[in-house]
């Protein structure tokens, strides 16, 4: 039974929906393996979590000789939580794991208690900055914590992207005062979901607005008049239609009792965007966030037409690659604009030079070819075979949680000595615009440069002994003091 949302302005409220799981068996010739393990690397992608995923790992297991966990222990502990979260529920199939109230509660605007939303329904919001300090008001729809430079991205249809928070209820116990003492910590198990949705319009023809590639919902969307903002009627209420919403990215930030610094994993759509450049097959797919101009200038990045597209991010060029679109005046900012041309500057989120960059990229190819294969063996009515269609872009971590990183601000980069894994860590939907730049050299050829990157660790401050702490420079968590403002159910 599918059911309506209802949306004030760009203000979205779901029910989100889901097919029972269906085993399905069938007659081998020989034992099929447990775990499939691609080519090259050590890291192993087991079947059983797809097929029993309701206990992922509480730590990241230490695999090393020396018992200290590698690459591959962390790669393989975001892919379990990533399944066992868009798994269906064990209390309630219809609905996946992530959906599970009681467990993890919709982030809502300041002022309003996140705690008490039992029902399970996702709010969602218009992502429009990325607040470096995390000190404005929650405002909707003017925050959402996913962008950078105040953008605002379109898919191919012309839509805007919507954003979703989540977090874990164990949140909800921290106090004002936890958050003004120097001592207090998030709890061990703190996780944090931040999830991008784009409209699918079944009218396309396109393959990629077939619903059956994403994980989906239906919710109510407001209707727009022909510049792209909101309709009303004529009692001043908002026109709505329904509208199926696809997920097109995941930020998966997970603690355990090793890492307080959290692990920062984030998964995107496949058909979302392509890498910026050696990509000489880009005219053969279909993306959401690609024009064939885009393309084109991606191909020819000297033509008279495409030289100043890169990372420019002037209001009136609407076909700038990586640039996002701003607004400003009394309208606000439009549900329907021209596309947002995008490209992943940093496959698997690592420069060149970076630290292991090779293992590294092993560890994230290894997995993510063993999640597709495993993940396309399924019958297609498994509720878990769509998620095929999703990739691990990479990881983030720190070698030693015991030392702290300071808040910083993208002209001074946090250093990298302590960090691992992918340390240009960004999502092509979440910070379009701080991915790192892409320039036309000598040659007339794309390079990428880390110039101004912007990776988790630059936003988010950690201190070891003080993680709740609200305060500027140390702010790992950048919604808990909306969470704790917000409480009705605690006083304190």
């Amino acid at each position: 039974m599918k059911q309506t949302i209802n949306l004030k302005m760009v203000l979205t409220t779901l029910v989100f929906f889901s097919a029972i799981a269906i085993l399905v068996s069938g007659s081998f010739t020989q034992a099929s393996p447990s775990y499939i393990q691609a080519k090259t690397g050590s890291c192993q992608f087991e079947k059983d979590w797809i097929t029993n995923p309701d206990n992922p790992p509480d730590e990241v297991a230490r695999s090393d000789t020396d018992g200290t966990s590698n690459f591959c222990d962390f790669y393989e502990f975001s892919w379990q939580w990533f399944l066992h979260l868009m798994a269906p529920s064990a209390d309630d199939k219809n609905l996946r794991n992530f959906e599970i109230a009681s467990r993890y509660p919709v982030l809502k605007a300041t002022g309003e208690d996140s705690c008490s939303n039992k029902t399970g329904k996702p709010i969602f919001f218009i992502r429009t900055s990325k607040d470096k300090d995390d000190s404005t008001p929650f405002v909707l729809p003017e925050r959402v914590h996913q962008a950078g430079s105040r953008a605002v991205i379109y898919d191919i249809n012309e839509n805007i992207v919507l954003y979703s928070v989540q977090f874990s209820e164990g949140l909800c116990d921290l106090t004002n005062a936890d958050l003004k003492s120097d001592t207090a910590m998030l709890p061990s198990d703190t996780l944090e979901l931040k999830m991008a949705w784009r409209i699918l319009d079944d009218t396309s023809g396109n393959s990629i607005d077939d619903k059956s590639n994403y994980y989906w919902i239906n919710a109510d969307i407001v209707a727009t008049d022909n510049k792209g903002y909101p309709v009303k009627d004529d009692k001043g209420e908002f026109v709505k239609g329904q509208r199926t919403l696809g997920l097109i990215g995941m930020h998966l930030v997970k603690s355990t009792p090793d890492h307080p610094e959290m692990i920062w994993a984030t998964f995107e759509h496949k058909s979302n965007t392509t890498e910026c450049v050696l990509d000489f097959q880009r005219f053969d797919h279909s993306y959401s966030f690609l024009t064939d101009k885009g393309k084109f200038c991606l191909d020819a990045p000297t033509h008279p037409h495409c030289e100043s597209t890169f990372n420019n991010k002037d209001p009136d060029n609407n076909s700038l690659i990586n640039g996002g679109a701003f607004f400003s005046g009394d309208e606000g900012v439009p549900l329907k604009h021209a596309t947002t041309n995008i490209c992943r500057v940093f496959p698997n989120a690592t420069a060149d030079m970076d630290y292991k960059e090779s293992e590294n990229n092993k560890a994230i190819d290894t997995l993510n070819e063993g999640a597709g294969a495993a993940l396309s063996s399924l019958a297609p009515d498994n509720p878990m075979a769509v998620l095929k269609n999703y990739f691990n872009v990479g990881s983030l971590w720190l070698s030693n949680p015991k030392k702290e990183i300071g808040y910083h601000v993208p002209e001074t980069p946090a250093g990298t000595d302590n960090q691992r894994g992918s340390l240009q860590l960004a999502n092509s939907v979440m910070e379009t615009t701080d991915q790192g730049t892409i320039e036309i050299d000598k040659n007339g050829q794309l390079v990428t440069s880390t110039e101004g990157v912007v990776n988790c660790f630059v936003c988010h401050g950690y201190n070891p002994t003080n993680t709740a702490s609200t305060k500027s420079g140390s702010k790992l968590s950048h919604i808990i003091d909306d969470i704790v403002s917000g409480k009705t159910r605690d006083a304190r």
